[in-house]
């Protein structure tokens, strides 16, 4: 073996899972001797994924199918027209992937590109990433890997909030950067809250056990075991940076450390993960702690006529219902009304409920 030639079904079996150890050495070896052969690498392996994409795209008998949709149209009329479009944009599709497709795997003057994945708010979305692991992505999310992942790496980077369930590769460890907080594993179930409107960033283990490194730990590693929680303050390493330097007597007298990175035991793991089921669970949270979930999940903006009304705590679990009837559920346990306009809820504040509702918490 050289530096240029590598037995190519070798490779193809390795992106397969079918290589053997001996086959999986040899191939890992020749990766890693030159950027020539990470790229070859990279084009064989996004041709495999290619080939079987259009493998199964060719084994669709289109025909077959247009002439079974215009038998029922005659027998059934216009009524059917609806039916006929749809599976006719859906084979169009079809046809649209191999270009799509070709347009993922060509070179251009930087190599391969990478993947993208873009959630709006209102949506969930799941996928499988080309080594097997599995993603959820949560509302207004945004996910992006390199053209090298599960060849020479598996790294990305999150905005949002993730969920992962990752395939083990003893020989590429799993990595999630969001914000400058990194999570590496290799094989587990984890959930990534990393939005950059909210001040802390937060890993959820459920599964396995992963490391997380943090900006103000250099290269100090945290490890995580299930049913815990780290949690990264942003604004704590902000407000070191815009802060004066103390002077030695302020340092002598204030020793104390700053901790902008802490490890949480968790009851509930899915208080943090119900989401990627389409439920939401909630334990005790402010209305206030609740509104970024709140707005992100159903594309509303929420506004209070009373900051008095974000202190209100909730409990319980929220499924299949729309914004307006999850404001229903707050009104009837908190002393507030609430109105829908445009794309806006707008919460206020029931003063005479709100008389009797204090008199019942203080008889507690």
């Amino acid at each position: 073996m050289n530096n240029t030639s590598i037995n190519e079904a070798w490779v193809i079996r390795y992106f397969s899972d079918d290589a053997t150890p001996e086959e999986r050495m040899a191939v890992e070896k020749w990766i890693k001797e030159s950027a020539e052969n990470q790229q070859l690498a990279e084009q064989l392996y996004f041709i495999k994924y290619a080939g079987d994409t259009v493998h199964f795209i060719r084994s669709i008998d289109t025909r077959t199918d247009l002439e079974k949709v215009w038998k029922k149209i005659r027998k059934r009329g216009q009524r059917l027209m609806t039916v006929w479009m749809q599976r006719a944009a859906f084979i169009a599709w079809l046809c649209v992937i191999p270009t799509l497709i070709y347009l993922l795997v060509r070179d251009n003057d930087h190599g391969l590109t990478g993947m993208m994945m873009n959630v709006p708010e209102g949506s969930i979305t799941s996928a499988t990433l080309p080594d097997g692991s599995k993603v959820w992505l949560n509302a207004g999310s945004h996910l992006s890997y390199g053209n090298g992942y599960g060849i020479s790496d598996r790294r990305m980077q999150l905005t949002g909030e993730a969920f992962f369930e990752v395939k083990t590769n003893p020989h590429l460890p799993f990595e999630v950067e969001a914000d400058g907080f990194v999570v590496r594993a290799r094989g587990t179930q984890f959930n990534v809250k990393a939005y950059p409107d909210e001040h802390t960033v937060t890993a959820i283990l459920t599964e396995g056990e992963i490391e997380i490194i943090s900006p103000a730990q250099g290269q100090k590693k945290t490890i995580l075991q299930p049913g815990q929680k780290a949690v990264y303050n942003k604004q704590d390493i902000i407000s070191k940076t815009e802060t004066p330097q103390p002077t030695e007597k302020q340092t002598a007298d204030h020793k104390k450390p700053e901790r902008p990175l802490t490890v949480q035991p968790v009851d509930n793991t899915e208080v943090y993960t119900s989401w990627k089921d389409q439920r939401w669970l909630i334990e005790g949270a402010t209305l206030g702690e609740l509104t970024p979930d709140l707005q992100r999940r159903y594309a509303v903006k929420v506004a209070f006529d009373n900051d008095a009304l974000k202190t209100y705590k909730f409990r319980g679990e929220i499924q299949n219902l729309t914004v307006e009837q999850v404001a229903r559920v707050f009104q009837l346990t908190a002393p507030m009304n609430y109105r829908m306009s445009n794309d806006t809820l707008y919460f206020t504040i029931d003063l005479k409920r709100k008389k009797e509702f204090d008199q019942f918490i203080k008889q507690r």
